[in-house]
């Protein structure tokens, strides 16, 4: 993360904006976790996020704005998904205490928690979905990433000035 960050400032000579948009989620029931799956589900949705974070704040300036991209998941309500339910709990927990502990910097630190969108990533989701085994959205459609960049571009903007420390569920429902 150290180099990543370093190289955007040096090609842009500044850092004004993080997004924290890491994710791997695979499903595995109880019996069969292992401390591999963990680590490789909390490193990517939560240890990168935070390694990226702790970066960034070298260069972030007052006003900068830090957006983490959680997941409906972190309700808790997909079957064999729990460990990347809880990374990205998690991931909620740091939006919020980091909210807090940044907000003398005037950094705003929130987060956009996705339900299903049309990825490579949702596709076994997406199959529970159409069998009927999982419920779909309220809009009775899937979500695009240009449904969810919509929101984090105005999380980065100015006129999200007043918003801290919150978290948008993007979810077409799902979570209800």
């Amino acid at each position: 993360m150290k180099r990543l960050v370093e190289d955007v400032v040096s090609k842009n000579s500044r850092l004004d904006i993080l997004v924290n948009n890491a994710a791997f989620g695979e499903s595995k029931p109880l019996g069969q976790i292992t401390p591999e799956h963990v680590e490789q589900i909390f490193g990517t949705n939560l240890f990168g996020p935070l390694w990226a974070t702790q970066e960034a704040l070298k260069h972030l300036p007052k006003g900068g704005r830090i957006v983490n991209v959680g997941s409906v998941a972190s309700k808790g309500r997909f079957p064999n998904y729990s460990i990347y339910s809880a990374a990205k709990g998690a991931l909620d927990v740091f939006t919020k205490t980091f909210s807090l502990e940044l907000r003398e910097k005037e950094i705003n630190v929130n987060s956009v928690n996705p339900g299903v969108i049309e990825t490579d990533m949702s596709a076994p989701v997406l199959r529970e979905i159409a069998a009927g085994r999982l419920p779909g959205g309220l809009l009775g459609k899937v979500g695009q990433p240009s449904n969810i960049a919509d929101i984090v571009g105005f999380l980065a903007s100015p006129e999200s000035e007043w918003v801290n420390g919150e978290l948008f569920w993007a979810d077409a429902g799902f979570s209800l």
